[in-house]
């Protein structure tokens, strides 16, 4: 007589199987949920610096080398975000070339666990157009 079915010995097997794959795949989402947060902070501090940017760009040329030649050159400006509560510090450069001035803003924020602090740059020119 044949019987139907799964002996104890399939059951537990599968169920093993099942815990082993079970386990593998539980261990991805803490490290999928790190990267997509790190992903936010970079998108969000990116958008930070262009703003900036924007902000010089939309400044008269002569506005800009008046900073200059008063000595703001450069400086730094420290903004809460919107995810997780991050603090991101901007910093600018202004250098006079001519008729051109680069504008070079920086972007800083804390990693996790106090290991240092991750950075993105943005470097435009700004054009004396009459």
């Amino acid at each position: 007589m044949k019987n139907k079915g799964f002996s104890i010995i399939e059951a537990i097997l599968s169920c093993v199987i099942l815990g082993v794959i079970t386990v593998a795949l539980i261990n991805f989402f803490p490290i999928s949920s790190a990267m997509s947060a790190r992903a936010n902070r970079i998108a969000e501090a990116s958008i930070l610096a262009e703003n900036l940017i924007e902000y010089f760009r939309s400044t008269p040329f002569d506005t800009l080398k008046a900073f200059i030649s008063v000595g703001n050159d450069s400086g730094s400006h420290t903004t809460g975000g919107v995810s997780g509560g991050w603090c991101f510090t901007r910093e600018w450069i202004l250098t006079d070339n001519g008729n051109l001035i680069q504008v070079e803003v920086n972007c800083y924020w804390p990693n996790p666990g106090g290991l240092g602090n991750s950075n993105i740059s943005v470097v435009t020119q700004v054009s004396n157009h009459e």
